[in-house]
């Protein structure tokens, strides 16, 4: 690889040489290492690696075939060398352990059996602390750090992989890039470390980042079981209803109108350009019985006689795609038999928008309602095509969904999620179809342990307001006790959160939506939204909106302040700190004069980041300590994290073992021992939490301490 200064490495063929070479790692006490595989899913039973390299000093790689198909080891030989490593290195508590997205490699071991014990590094996750921003890739940090030429390692890697496969990428080849990943990674976390050290991240590192490397990859291997019948039946029941509402849709009359007028529009193109071509051809002396003008007089035959053949031609004649946002525009804006709406606002690219948020804006000038329709389809396109269409392509062998969460993959230090998205799958109360899905196995229920409006507690310990201080204490639901303060109707309190509790009471439907009010106010405030946002939320007026937000800092005066010294401190020092020590640097701050909405972008991000990141790591430090007591044996070996979204962590559990587990549970995640850890403690209010049982992850009851789960074993 040109460009890598004072780089070696040695292929290791014989098992004697592997030996030699891990002994080397034990003496160093460092072990920098990289898999590469066949592309295969971990948990896959035709998963496998095809070599492991590593480095135990800068600037040298060891690299040993595994089951490459030139690897000279045999089949039993390279689980072997695995298995020597896994013992000697992996499990070795004395040797640190590094890898660039340790999570993967950590999956790997598990495959084979191996739990990493003793300190574990991630040079990903260390330059994630040191700089939130992307990218966080090793191409990328080598560049940044060691000032190597590094930029065309990544698509060389691709190229490779697309011309010989991954998993018959030569020998030669592969084992340069192998050995660079654990030589480069090696020197990047020699690096980040020491900088971490001296800025105050270790503890953050070590406390967190890296114990939550253990349960994310703990949990992703294990996977989350999927009832696989009932997602065949959805994928059946979303197919009828999105060609039932098409169907539906497509009776609109200003979409038959603009659709007939569009298809009319398309033919009479379609037969000029065929007029126009033998035009040209006349022109250039061909003769009317010329094959090729005739071929032309034939087209213009077809197009009146509605016969569509080519490709060019039948799209052209499709009928209006309603997933279209260049037909959308002209069918809601610009043609004179579309709806002939006003323009709300415009992409980057300069065309009209056709987004949800600017439609909502225009539903009360539809009358066909053709946009609430639209909006639906839009959304049941959404929900097949990720978490049911999306299951099904990535359901495993195992009848198991592997999630991906990404601990970098938000500037907040809240975890992201791919293949699928968990965090954005809907609640039951939205969509009753998705959840179910997840199911325990055989003899197991689910146990979940949900924070309770987290950011908000947060906010109130930090700020010391006593009102809302004073509704935690007390166990009221902020939400509820907000719009009654905000309505003048505290002194009913407990009549109203038990109106909103009865479906079938005359005013449930009154105080429910007074409450949802006012949780977007609560949480809009926190995440620093405008007026003008909310009120689309609210479905009421700018100026409602704003009084309504008045109204809030007048009943929280402690948390309007706290955000206005926030926006100082952020202003003063460019950054801001959470509890845990996470970073978020904002230096936009700076940037009035010449970016204003960086500016006001910059502000609010300073409370989000603050609360969101707080809360989060809340609910991943409690997932960590909660993985020590199971090591510990004080809660049961057969309990598995299957889950983390947002501020709650989901586990399959015995139905005999919910009993003991559910105090500690509760203890643990309201009051987690950060002051030994981070130095600080929560004095005015617990985080609270709320215990959950299903027999499945879309019928979840609160825990009762006298329920017979094991009843609940069909």
């Amino acid at each position: 690889m040109q460009g890598i200064s004072t780089h070696k490495f040695k292929i290791v063929n014989t098992i004697k040489e592997v030996k030699e070479v891990v002994d080397y790692a034990l003496k160093t006490g460092y072990f920098s290492h990289d898999f590469e595989t066949n592309a295969v899913p971990v948990a896959e039973v035709d998963f496998y690696p095809t070599m492991i390299g590593f480095s135990i000093q800068p600037g040298f790689a060891y690299i040993i075939p595994l089951k490459h198909k030139e690897s000279e080891l045999e089949d039993k030989e390279w689980r072997e060398v695995i298995d020597y490593i896994g013992i000697n290195i992996i499990e070795n508590p004395d040797i640190v352990k590094i890898a660039h997205n340790f999570k993967f490699e950590y999956q790997i071991w598990l495959k084979y059996g191996y739990v990493p014990r003793g300190i574990i590094m991630d040079s990903m996750l260390g330059k994630y602390l040191l700089n939130e921003e992307r990218p966080s890739d090793l191409g990328s940090c080598v560049n940044k750090v060691l000032g190597e030429s590094f930029t065309d390692y990544k698509d060389d890697t691709k190229n490779l992989a697309k011309k010989y496969g991954w998993a018959n990428i030569p020998l030669d080849m592969l084992a340069i890039r192998n050995a660079l990943d654990c030589d480069l990674c090696l020197r990047l976390m020699l690096f980040y470390e020491r900088k971490m050290i001296d800025l105050g991240f270790y503890p953050l590192f070590r406390n967190i980042m890296m114990p939550l490397t253990k349960v994310l990859a703990e949990s992703e291997f294990h996977g989350f079981p999927i009832d696989h019948e009932l997602l065949l039946k959805m994928e059946d029941k979303y197919t009828l209803l999105l060609q039932e509402l098409d169907e539906s849709i497509r009776k609109s009359k200003v979409i038959k109108k603009y659709e007939k007028y569009k298809l009319r529009t398309a033919r009479k193109t379609l037969i000029k350009e065929a007029k126009d071509e033998i035009n040209k051809l006349i022109e250039e002396g061909k003769d009317w019985n010329d094959r090729v003008i005739i071929n032309r007089q034939d087209k213009i035959a077809r197009y009146v006689a509605n016969d569509f053949t080519t490709s060019k031609e039948r799209k052209a004649m499709e009928p209006v795609n309603f997933n279209s946002s260049q037909q959308m525009g002209d069918l809601f804006f610009t043609n004179k038999k579309g709806f002939k709406f006003e323009v709300q606002s415009y992409t980057d690219s300069g065309n009209p928008s056709t987004s949800e948020e600017d439609l909502l804006k225009l539903k009360e000038y539809d009358s066909s309602g053709f946009i609430t329709k639209l909006l639906r389809n839009r959304g049941l396109e959404k929900l097949k095509s990720t978490y049911i269409d999306g299951i099904i392509n990535k359901l495993q062998s195992d009848g198991k969904l592997h999630t991906t969460y990404l601990i970098h993959g938000t500037v907040t230090g809240r975890l992201s999620c791919v293949k699928p998205n968990m965090q954005n799958v809907p609640r039951v109360t939205t969509n009753a179809d998705i959840k179910p899905m997840f199911v325990p196995p055989p003899g197991y229920l689910i146990l979940e342990a949900d924070y309770s409006q987290a950011e908000l507690r947060v906010m109130a310990e930090w700020s010391n307001e006593e009102v809302m201080l004073d509704w935690f204490k007390t166990g009221k639901n902020v939400h509820v006790a907000t719009a009654c303060k905000m309505h003048g109707e505290m002194d009913r309190y407990e009549e109203i959160f038990a109106i909103t509790k009865d479906d079938d009471h005359p005013e449930n439907a009154f105080w429910m939506k007074r409450k949802k009010k006012a949780k977007l106010v609560n949480f809009g405030i926190l995440y620093g939204e405008t007026a003008k946002k909310l009120s689309v939320q609210i479905n009421d007026t700018v100026q409602a909106a704003q009084k309504f937000m008045d109204q809030w800092h007048s009943t929280f005066p402690k948390i309007s302040r706290k955000i206005k010294k926030q926006h100082k401190l952020v202003a003063k020092q460019g950054y801001i700190t959470n509890w845990f020590g996470r970073k978020r640097r904002l230096p936009a701050i700076w940037e009035r004069e010449h970016n204003f909405g960086a500016y006001l972008e910059a502000q609010r991000q300073s409370v989000n980041a603050f609360t969101q990141g707080t809360s989060s790591d809340f609910t991943q430090f409690s997932s960590i300590l909660l993985r020590g007591l199971k090591l510990e044996g004080k809660l049961p070996a057969s309990m598995v994290q299957v889950y983390t979204v947002h501020d709650s962590i989901g586990f399959i559990i015995k139905p005999n073992d919910i009993h003991k587990v559910a105090p500690i549970l509760y203890k643990t995640c309201s009051d987690p021992e950060t002051q030994k850890y981070f130095g600080f403690k929560l004095k005015k209010v617990y985080m609270g939490v709320n215990i959950e049982v299903g027999v499945d992850w879309g019928s979840y009851r609160g825990y009762n301490p006298k329920e017979d789960y094991s009843t609940w074993i069909k």
